[in-house]
């Protein structure tokens, strides 16, 4: 499975809105694996927090809910490409949308 890029992309939304947070991007929190622990599974908020030193401030509670809820509409472990489980980490995404949709 590819390490997609979580930021406005059309596949990884959150009820119908994509994605969208300046602080993470910023500190070059990209991918599906940002949000991931050694086990393959999405941390925790405090744990995510801890892992990148953040505060609420850059990201809050209800803001990672979303995120992880939309990470975790997208996983399907039936479907080979969208099993999270399976993330090669090598083969990632080196581009994305900004907000205006452009590709960078």
């Amino acid at each position: 499975c590819t390490n997609h890029c979580i930021w406005n992309n059309d596949n990884i939304t959150d009820i119908g809105s994509r994605l969208w947070n300046n602080g993470l991007i910023s500190r070059g929190i990209l991918y599906i694996t940002d949000f991931m622990d050694n086990d393959n599974t999405l941390m925790s908020y405090n744990l995510f927090c801890e892992r990148w030193n953040l505060d609420s401030n850059i990201i809050t509670p209800k803001s990672y809910v979303d995120i992880k809820m939309a990470i975790r509409k997208f996983n399907c472990p039936m479907v080979r490409h969208r099993d999270i489980s399976r993330i090669d980490k090598k083969d990632s995404l080196l581009f994305f949308k900004d907000a205006s949709k452009n590709v960078s």
